[in-house]
């Protein structure tokens, strides 16, 4: 698999996302949602009907990430979200985040998975996750990654077999960006973490 094979989603070009520990930081982005918070800056698909997802469906998500070079890495009680599998109900059904120095998978409350352990700040990582959507242990999650800068081929870190959707309401929809929930810790994270965007696909693979 190559991210060339995937073009990037309409609406979702590269972008630059920045939270800061500074109550008095706007988020300059007029299309993110949270640009009053300094600690969440998200795109939402929540109106885009097409990245919806219902119980049986099979779905393929890609995006490339980079963390800043400046990017410290703060305490695994205060991590960064950077994707979400949302509900307009309730927490999360999927989401992923880095956490301490790794990037990490957690499904529901049930199971959390690494991903990546200890990420590279300045390096594109190519993500790519398969998903199938359901209450039954007939759910997966696949996910593979890549160092663009380091290899062509993904390398398969999380193959996880369950129920990947809770017992949960709402509306399903994405969000990606950062948040982070944990700025209120003792000690407070990092000044500043910068998070970069781009290459952001959904596919509907035949099952």
């Amino acid at each position: 698999i190559t991210a060339e094979q995937y073009p990037s989603f309409p609406g979702y070009p590269l972008t630059r996302i920045t939270v800061k520990n500074d109550d008095s930081y706007t988020q300059p982005y007029g299309n993110i949602k949270g640009k009053s918070d300094p600690i969440r800056a998200e795109y939402s698909t929540i109106n885009d009907e097409k990245t919806h997802y219902r119980e049986g469906d099979t779905r393929i998500y890609k995006m490339s990430l980079m963390l800043d070079p400046s990017w410290i890495s703060d305490r695994r009680e205060s991590p960064d979200i950077v994707m979400q599998f949302k509900r307009t109900q309730g927490q999360p059904d999927v989401f992923v985040e880095i956490k301490g120095k790794d990037m990490v998978v957690r499904i529901g409350d049930r199971e959390q998975m690494t991903i990546i352990s200890d990420v590279e700040p300045g390096e594109w990582v190519d993500l790519f996750l398969k998903v199938k959507w359901s209450k039954k242990n007939g759910g997966r999650i696949e996910i593979a990654y890549r160092y663009s800068s380091k290899s062509e081929t993904y390398r398969r870190s999380v193959n996880y077999t369950g129920p990947t959707i809770p017992s949960r309401a709402g509306k399903t929809y994405l969000k990606f960006g950062i948040y982070k929930p944990g700025r209120f810790a003792n000690p407070p994270f990092p000044q500043e973490h910068i998070l970069y965007i781009t290459n952001f696909a959904i596919l509907s693979p035949e099952i």
